[in-house]
């Protein structure tokens, strides 16, 4: 995976943060309030997967060190990400609290200020898949591209090499 879909994939998850916050703000409907955080989740989770996972699988064994390095990385880019939406709440929450719309020049009418609670949400949405995809990328070892190749290349049937005669070498497979 490359560094621009890394970024692609990091645009979509901060995308989805973005109009979850603004959906929490507005409020057009009180039933879909449910399905926009749950795509939230779903997307962010599916994005730390996707990216944590691809790059475990191209490094293998070879280098737990540049892994870690990476995790470590990922982890700094969630962080970032959830300061920009909590950076957005809170100037949800002041625009709230002022009661004053700049839009239309008039005071009260803008709804009552919802408390910051509701960001716990997102919080969590972001740090519990962070930290349980970062502990498995980081505990269980994966094969890597190259031994997945090995492996399939095997032949197929391979009933005859387990008898005894077959550890004695053919001399017409013999090379020159």
């Amino acid at each position: 995976m490359h560094n621009r879909e890394r970024i692609g994939i990091a645009g979509a998850a901060w995308s989805v943060g973005l109009f979850a916050v603004l959906y929490d703000h507005f409020r057009p409907s009180a039933q879909l309030l449910t399905g926009v955080h749950a795509l939230f989740a779903v997307v962010t989770c599916g994005a730390i997967c996707r990216v944590l996972i691809d790059k475990a699988r191209a490094l293998g064994r070879r280098s737990p060190t540049e892994l870690y390095d990476f995790t470590r990385l990922v982890s700094r880019w969630v962080y970032i990400l959830l300061y920009a939406l909590a950076l957005l709440r809170t100037f949800v929450y002041l625009y709230e609290a002022g009661r004053y719309c700049p839009i239309c020049s008039s005071g009260d009418t803008v709804g009552p200020a919802r408390p910051l609670d509701d960001f716990q949400f997102y919080v969590g949405c972001c740090l519990v898949s962070l930290w349980s995809v970062r502990a498995l990328v980081l505990a269980v070892p994966f094969g890597g591209r190259d031994s997945l190749r090995t492996a399939t290349s095997q032949p197929a049937n391979t009933a005859h090499a387990s008898t005894p005669s077959s550890a004695i070498p053919d001399p017409r497979h013999a090379q020159a």
